[in-house]
């Protein structure tokens, strides 16, 4: 059982860090391209689709103020007309367990998204952003964080290993950063998944804690690329003060894609190396979109195949678009059914069946694609006499289908399939 009480946001805001608190608008109608990368420690859970982060504050002893920011795109939840607006009431929860899996802490606040009309409500690319605080004593935690949509029930979870950090133990320390979105020299809300995907610009703002009493000292940060290139190196000095809000942005126009290090270095010696991931559309990187070109195989004719492929490159998102809204079952709106539910399937498939070979390039991959999760997975282990083997169940066409593991490299290949 959760303990605590239903907060309001005005409520959390209002105890909340001064710097902080003004990065989070309120009720903020963000348009931005959505990229979503898998997170190895996380597990998600729900319906209801969103990204969380956390990060530790000194904010004295014994216990760490803990922030944890989150966002989700508007089309996650419901909303009610309310007069002349529209919104959406959920509830955020967080609860923590040490690693015996004890319960050490949680609460639940009440929340509301409001939209100006009905298309704001059905959007994809609007996403909201807000924040809770926790103070709780360092250490490894299991946190497990819950956001449900009051007028659906419909709900999301994640279970995320975190680490709560301790302060003190030097003269210099760094705390954890909250990565940002920029929109422009004003407008900047948290990016909690610390991914930029199309973006012109990256944030990152932390604190600084001194003890050292010297008068100044140099703050030098960098990104780093995955093969040790340091890009966009600089350094400052600092006069020194007890605690200090930096905010650090860098430019991605020069930036290829790739993963990095954000890395701080306090008076010559590294404080901190945060990841980040930056990717370009994959219409202006060719392997990339190619790649997703080749997936839509199963629902682009062959025609339609060779004029993606043969697309300039100014013209390869004019053509993808053009092609996806010809089979948009909802033209008058933002969101594309049928193509968010297509990639949908191939991510799946490649996250599911793939191996040397991607998913959605195997037999499994291939009927997944094309006709969905099925209603039943018949499993027989491998056995002496015997490959391994699934059988795949549509009830509501009659359809089955029978993939085998020929060599037991986990290899399924389809053999059978027809109306049962």
């Amino acid at each position: 059982m959760l303990m605590g009480v239903i907060r309001v946001r005005k409520a959390i805001h209002k105890r909340s860090s001064t710097w902080l608190a003004a990065i989070l608008l309120i009720n903020l109608l963000v348009l931005f391209s959505v990229w979503v990368f898998p997170q190895a420690e996380e597990k998600r859970k729900g319906e209801i689709a969103f990204k969380v982060r956390g990060s530790s504050f000194y904010e004295g002893k014994p216990k760490t103020k803990f922030v944890i920011y989150y966002d989700f795109r508007y089309d996650q939840l419901s909303f009610l007309k309310r007069d002349s607006i529209y919104a959406a009431s959920f509830d955020i929860s967080v609860v923590f367990y040490d690693t015996a899996g004890e319960q050490v802490g949680g609460d639940i606040w009440r929340d509301q998204v409001t939209a100006a009309n009905f298309e704001e409500t059905k959007s994809s690319s609007m996403r909201f952003a807000s924040y809770v605080e926790f103070r709780i004593l360092s250490g490894l935690y299991r946190m497990e964080v819950k956001l449900e949509d009051l007028s659906s029930a419909r709900s999301g979870q994640i279970q995320k290993d975190v680490l709560v950090r301790s302060f003190g133990e030097s003269d210099l320390e760094v705390s954890d950063p909250i990565f940002l979105h920029f929109f422009s020299d004003t407008l900047r809300i948290p990016n909690p998944s610390a991914e930029y995907y199309g973006a012109t610009r990256i944030g990152v703002r932390f604190e600084i804690y001194s003890s050292s009493g010297v008068d100044s000292f140099p703050l030098e940060t960098s990104l780093v690329d995955s093969r040790g290139k340091v890009w966009n190196s600089g350094v400052v000095m600092l006069k020194d003060r007890p605690k200090q809000t930096k905010t650090v942005v860098f430019s991605v126009d020069t930036l290829p894609a790739d993963s990095y290090l954000f890395v701080i270095t306090l008076a010559d010696t590294t404080r901190a190396r945060w990841p980040l991931l930056v990717r370009v559309p994959f219409f202006l990187d060719a392997e990339e979109y190619l790649e997703r070109v080749d997936a839509m195989q199963y629902i682009a004719s062959k025609d339609e195949l060779r004029k993606l492929k043969e697309a300039a490159s100014k013209e390869r998102i004019t053509a993808y678009r053009e092609f996806w809204k010809k089979k948009d079952p909802t033209p008058s709106t933002e969101r594309n059914e049928a193509e968010e539910e297509y990639l949908g399937r191939v991510n799946y498939a490649n996250q599911h069946f793939g191996g040397l070979t991607p998913g959605w390039k195997t037999d499994r991959g291939m009927v997944y694609i094309l006709y969905g999760r099925p209603d039943d997975i018949e499993k027989h282990p491998f056995e002496i006499d015997q490959p391994s083997s699934e059988v795949w169940y549509y009830y509501s066409s009659g359809l089955e289908f029978l993939f085998v593991d020929e060599h037991n490299l986990g290899k399924y290949e389809l053999k059978r399939w027809g109306r049962r």
